[in-house]
């Protein structure tokens, strides 16, 4: 009997592997895997036992040729010593049955047979429900084939991965089955499912960047679609971060029932879109960020913080008045010509300056403003700055020398500030007028010039 024993479970397995199935002593073999509904890890320690309906009791020990992972044998018969089959790690229930005590399915009626699976962290899974009613006798509206003498519900002895699930069920009605029905997998429910945690918080662009309290966001499945609400605990896959004075300013904090549909598998990756808050200025409309999660899985956690950029605050410029006086007078020159430079001595690229260039001609008050875009330049102009305006005489002017110049250093300059110099010409000076003293000399009594008297003066 033993060798029988051995003989059919090399047969178990051979089938497990895809070798080719014969009806063997009357026979059936079935085989699968119990797993979790969710994350489709085989569950270890659940416990299978069959029944005949039709009697209200469990299948006798005669009934089983084989009965994988049972834990003793009877010495004399080589039938297992329990009805109750408890899987090992790899989750796998195999079981040869025979027919050779009343509780076994026979030639002469058809029975109903249950299939009990049970576990204390467990349930009959009503996430991946069985099929109604009792399995058929052929599986053809299933799209299931007796291929090789043997119905494959599934092509492998492990959990499924894919969608739709394959079919399973809980009762069979037949009479005396022959083929092995194999890699027929049942999926039972936590009852205390574990969420994969999925949380953050938006934040302004750049490393430490300010949350942004309100942000709209949205948690995507691997598929690219929101994921349904049978996929989250209660929530939507649109919400809105914390507002302000809220427990987590701009966090959230998604709870994922992996496994609960395909949009939410386990292992997958889940992607949360930011938007800015509803009516917020403080962002471009169209501002967006997408960012990635890494692989979730059944009681998983992991942080995203999508990233916003702000608009940008209006550019401030720096104030550089520049009024040139006469050195003498301490008067304006209008139209002196001026030209300012930065820190490195070099006139100011256009980059630098709002419309204009570093050359100007100073107004009817001899005056004249540069606006200075501090960091459009590194090199040229930077924020702190010492910057020198340089004047020179207006265009054609003959009051001042034709080289007559003067440069003026400002203060440091930062955005939003402002600063005057006021360089000094110093004009052409004025031409020498000599003083005229005229001597007439006159004799005292006639009034008479005398010519060619002698005077010194």
């Amino acid at each position: 009997m033993f060798k029988i024993q051995r003989w059919i479970k090399g047969l178990a397995i051979g089938l497990a592997l895809g070798a080719t199935a014969s009806p063997a002593l009357g026979a059936v073999l079935l085989t699968g895997v119990i797993h979790d509904s969710r994350t489709r890890e085989p569950i270890r320690n659940a416990q299978v036992q069959l029944w005949n309906a039709e009697l209200g009791a469990a299948l006798d020990r005669a009934c089983y040729l084989y009965w994988d992972e049972a834990p003793d044998y009877d010495p004399v018969s080589g039938q297992p010593l329990t009805t109750i089959l408890t899987t090992g790690a790899n989750g796998v229930y195999s079981v040869v049955l025979e027919h050779g005590h009343p509780t076994c399915p026979d030639t002469v009626a058809p029975v109903r047979m249950e299939m009990r699976v049970s576990h204390p962290d467990y349930m009959i899974s009503s996430l991946v429900p069985a099929e109604g009613g009792a399995a058929p006798e052929s599986f053809a509206a299933y799209g299931i084939t007796n291929r090789d003498g043997a119905y494959f519900v599934s092509d492998a002895l492990a959990a499924p991965s894919g969608w739709p699930r394959p079919p399973y069920w809980s009762e069979w009605r037949a009479t005396k089955i022959t083929t092995p029905v194999l890699n027929h997998h049942i999926p039972l429910d936590a009852r205390a499912p574990r969420p994969a945690e999925l949380s953050g918080v938006v934040r302004e662009t750049g490393g430490g960047g300010e949350p942004i309290p309100g942000a709209r966001i949205v948690v995507s499945g691997p598929n690219g679609q929101p994921l349904p609400a049978v996929c989250l605990f209660g929530e939507d896959a649109a919400r809105t971060a914390d507002p302000e004075g809220g427990p987590n300013p701009g966090g959230y904090l998604y709870r994922i029932d992996i496994g609960a549909d395909a949009a939410c598998p386990s292992g997958g990756i889940y992607t949360v879109t930011a938007r800015p808050p509803a009516g917020s200025t403080a962002y471009p409309p169209a501002a967006v960020d997408s960012k990635p999660s890494d692989p979730l899985s059944f009681g998983g956690r992991d942080q995203v913080d999508p990233e916003l950029t702000p608009v940008p605050a209006p550019v401030l410029p720096a104030e550089l008045t520049v009024v040139v006086r006469d050195s003498e007078s301490g008067e304006t020159i209008p139209g002196a010509r001026v030209v300012v430079s930065g820190p490195n001595g070099q006139p100011l690229p256009n980059a630098c300056l709002f419309g204009e260039n570093a050359a100007q001609t100073a107004d009817a008050a001899g005056r004249h403003v540069y606006r200075i875009d501090l960091g459009a330049d590194a090199a040229a102009c930077p924020s702190g700055g010492i910057y020198t305006a340089t004047a020179v005489p207006p265009a054609g002017s003959t009051a001042y020398p034709p080289a007559a110049v003067d440069s003026r250093t400002s203060d440091p300059l930062s955005a939003g500030g402002r600063d005057q110099v006021d360089p000094e010409l110093t004009p052409v000076p004025a031409p020498v007028l000599p003083a005229e003293l005229t001597v007439v000399v006159r004799d005292s009594e006639s009034g008479e010039t005398i010519p060619g008297a002698r005077v010194v003066v």
